[in-house]
């Protein structure tokens, strides 16, 4: 936990805008996936790789508002 990487409203703002201009391109979901895993974000079984971690977590937390 001493290590713990949280994102600031900023990154999240940032995050939200960059899956909004995906939609508007009408990127795949096989397309999306393959550049997040040629990026090192997410791993071939389509987890986030250990530096990416607190995306996954800032996600889940965000999909349940």
């Amino acid at each position: 936990m001493d290590n713990l990487i949280t994102m600031n409203k900023e990154d999240i703002e940032n995050l939200k805008n960059i899956a909004r201009e995906l939609q508007k391109r009408e990127v795949t979901r096989e397309e999306a996936l393959r550049d997040l895993i040629h990026a090192g974000i997410l791993d071939e079984n389509e987890n986030f790789t250990e530096p990416y971690k607190h995306l996954g977590e800032a996600i889940e937390r965000l999909s349940k508002k």
